[in-house]
């Protein structure tokens, strides 16, 4: 066999029919099984065939079911259902009448040594096997095979071939029903129009096309996937252009805010090939300006020290600024973003800052350089700004000992080395840690604490620290986090003094750091990055320069990251303070599609018009939104298509419903009636051409609706007025 040629053979019909190799390949030795039994197997032997696609190979098994005696019929029930059979009428065929596909709700079968085998014998081979279980008995392979297998096995791999064809065609556009797809007309039959939709053939039938449209074979067209239907002969797909949510869909194709769930259409009134009316609404403020300029996962600082996605983000929420204030923001912005983004690389951080080209940050040349907002695009080299906050200091401690440089340090520790369990605080140490193990025990007596300190039973070289009590559990569970990956510290702390803070830092140092001699740096891991980004703001509040990176994946674990500080006291040419500022050298700024997709978000923040994006100073960017139709339009003929907005109050939806004529007032009235009244030059554009516009209207909200001008109201009022009837006199009693 030409091994080549075989594999390029599968690779070909399976591109052709739009089905997997791995089927092909499995029809293939079902038709080789198929053949083989033809002429070397026996009535009833179920045969399987494997081939081995690189060398050519073909192995044979019989396949058995292993039986328990419990699970064959016996002679006296075999009676028992011929009995029953007989008094049915049902054919009496032994084969048919006991085949195990008849009785298999009874989990029972009739015995065939040519497809059953006795558990007690399969155990002799296999003695692991159990009851119902498959017993494969390897069979000698052979290579000649006469005409009447090879026809078999031709045939067999026809149909197979032809029924995967089918299933994959009918699951690929049954999952699109509801959906649009493109399609070129390539015939017309009568009154049905048949569009090649890449591996098939759709269906327009007559009540389903646009009166007035015109088809012609090669023409290129949209439509809207009615239904699936699967038949003997293959699936029909059912295609409309001329269903209402077609318009829906095309608008989602063209318009990013509908897609992406900015917009919502609530309803749609159509009269296709004529015009069509649809109400949207948005929940969300200020939708596509133009200065929106970070994507959603944009990491911004909080109030309480904390880092944020901008797409979380909502009105009231309260952020830092440049200027190390704490603003409310007073509204946020996202829209559609088609072009490129920049990202910068900045020394110390771990991720890069993606923004548009448009939005102001701040920065600076050079250390003897002004430092000033400017737009990213004109940013080619020089250094970022990163507030270091080190004045925003507010006591908010609740324990006396959150102040205490002895405590913090040993919540450093915890937050590098520490566990809790049930009713007690564990710390994991080395034997070489014994100073540690003994402070640890000191200063937690003297908070009043019970500590008890013993070599590990499993790891002969570790010291196991408890502190026991639930008080303490509920203590460093508040103040660090319970699991590794999701340890920080509580907010309230992050207020303290930077002097106080840095005893955290240093009891996490002396738990998770270690000193790299050839780079003369300490380094600190964690699983954390919640926690990364709180110690290198205490770093930089105690003007310390920190670099942070992730470290390379690792397959089956955590995400790692790593804090380095450099141990030399000499200028960096990475970065330098200066005021409140730290400034960040730029490595690298690169041009390219935005990361996560085309939305892209901004805030509107207090006096300081800014806020903190991965550390950096970010200026506001504000701008105005546009909308995009006309590509629906065109796709529809010209269709003339009404946006209005939708409004839950009936009034208000009934009147912008009405557009474009202007409504005065709209009444509400019983059995969902409404009556509209509009200036008298407004009548015939509310009313429309034949009753159409107000007919739509009514349509898309629900409700009958009854236009009228204001002195025909005035005369209704009137003659309303006038059916009143006055009480009658009861008549005098007669004498």
């Amino acid at each position: 066999m030409d091994i080549k040629n075989f594999a390029s053979a599968i690779a070909q019909i399976a591109e052709e029919k739009g089905i997997s190799a791995e089927k092909v390949l499995e029809t293939i030795e079902m038709a080789i099984a198929a053949a083989y039994k033809k002429d070397y197997g026996k009535k009833g032997q179920i045969i399987k065939a494997k081939l081995d696609s690189e060398s050519g190979d073909v192995k044979f098994w019989q396949v058995k079911l292993a039986v328990a005696k419990s699970m064959i019929y016996s002679e006296e029930e075999l009676k028992k259902l011929a009995e029953k059979a007989a008094i049915s009428q049902r054919p009496v065929s032994v084969e048919n009448e006991f085949s195990e596909e008849e009785i298999k709700g009874e989990k029972k079968v009739r015995f065939n040594p040519e497809k059953h085998i006795m558990l007690e014998d399969a155990k002799k081979i296999k003695p692991k096997i159990k009851a119902g279980e498959e017993f494969e008995t390897p069979l000698e392979p052979q290579k000649d095979y006469g005409r009447i297998a090879a026809q078999t096995a031709k045939q067999v791999i026809l149909q197979r071939i032809r029924e995967a064809e089918k299933e994959s065609i009918f699951s690929e556009y049954k999952s699109k029903e509801g959906e649009i797809i493109s399609g070129i007309v390539q015939r017309i039959e009568g009154r049905n129009v048949f569009l090649d939709i890449g591996k098939t053939l759709g269906v327009l039938p007559r009540e389903e096309q646009v009166m007035g449209e015109f088809y012609r074979p090669g023409q290129r067209l949209k439509a809207y996937v009615l239904k699936v239907d699967e038949t003997p002969k293959g699936p029909i797909i059912f295609l409309s252009r001329a269903y209402p949510k077609l318009i829906s869909k095309l608008f989602e194709l063209e318009v990013p805010e509908i897609s992406s769930g900015q917009v919502q259409i609530k309803s749609i009134a159509r009269e296709a090939g004529s015009r069509s009316k649809i109400a949207v609404a948005t929940e969300a403020d200020g939708v596509d300006p133009i200065g929106s300029c970070f994507p959603g996962r944009t990491l911004i600082l909080m109030e309480d020290f904390s880092y944020k996605p901008i797409v979380q983000l909502s009105k009231g929420e309260v952020v830092f600024t440049h200027l190390g204030n704490r603003e409310i923001i007073s509204k946020t912005f996202k829209r559609i973003w088609n072009g490129t983004t920049l990202k910068f690389e900045v020394f110390g951080i771990h991720q890069n800052l993606e923004v548009t080209k448009e939005h102001p940050l701040l920065f600076t040349l050079g250390y003897d350089q002004k430092k000033e907002f400017k737009e990213a695009s004109r940013i080619k080299k020089g250094y970022l700004a990163i507030p270091t906050l080190e004045n925003v200091v507010f006591d908010k401690t609740i324990y006396h000992f959150e102040k205490e440089k002895d405590f913090l340090w040993v919540l450093g520790i915890y937050l590098a080395e520490g566990s809790l369990d049930r009713a007690e605080v564990n710390f994991t140490l080395s034997k070489q840690e014994k100073d540690k193990a003994l402070k640890i025990k000191d200063i937690m007596e003297k908070y009043g604490g019970k500590v008890y300190i013993r070599e590990s039973n499993c790891r002969p070289s570790v010291l196991d620290i408890k502190l026991f009590g639930e008080y303490w559990r509920k203590i460093f569970k508040e103040l660090g986090g319970e699991y590794c990956d999701r340890k920080k510290i509580n907010s309230r702390l992050m207020f303290l003094s930077p002097k106080l803070q840095l005893e955290i830092f240093k009891g996490w140092k002396d738990g998770d750091g270690y000193f790299d001699k050839k780079r003369n740096r300490t380094i600190i891991v964690t699983t954390s990055e919640n926690l990364l980004w709180q110690m290198y703001h205490i770093l930089l509040r105690n003007k310390i320069r920190a670099n942070m990176q992730k470290r390379k994946d690792r397959e089956g674990r955590k995400d790692a990251y790593q804090l380095e500080i450099a141990n030399n006291k000499t200028r960096d040419y990475r970065g330098f303070f200066r005021g409140d500022y730290y400034f960040s050298r730029i490595r690298k700024i690169e041009r390219g599609p935005c990361s996560s997709g085309r939305q892209v978000y901004n805030l509107e923040v207090g006096d300081d018009n800014s806020y903190i994006a991965y550390s950096v100073a970010a200026h506001n960017c504000v701008g105005q939104k546009g909308t995009r139709v006309m590509a629906v339009i065109n796709e529809l003929g010209g269709e003339k298509i009404d946006i209005i907005e939708y409004s839950p109050e009936p009034e208000r939806y009934i009147a912008n419903a009405l557009s474009p004529a202007k409504v005065l007032e709209v009444k509400i009235l019983p059995k969902n009636k409404a009556q509209a009244v509009v200036p008298e030059d407004q009548l015939s554009l509310a009313i429309g051409k034949d009753g159409q516009n107000v007919r739509l209207a009514a349509k898309l909200t629900g409700w009958k609706i009854d236009v009228k001008g204001p002195e025909e109201e005035k005369k209704q009022e009137v003659e309303e007025t006038k059916k009143i009837k006055k009480p009658r006199k009861k008549p005098k009693n007669k004498i």
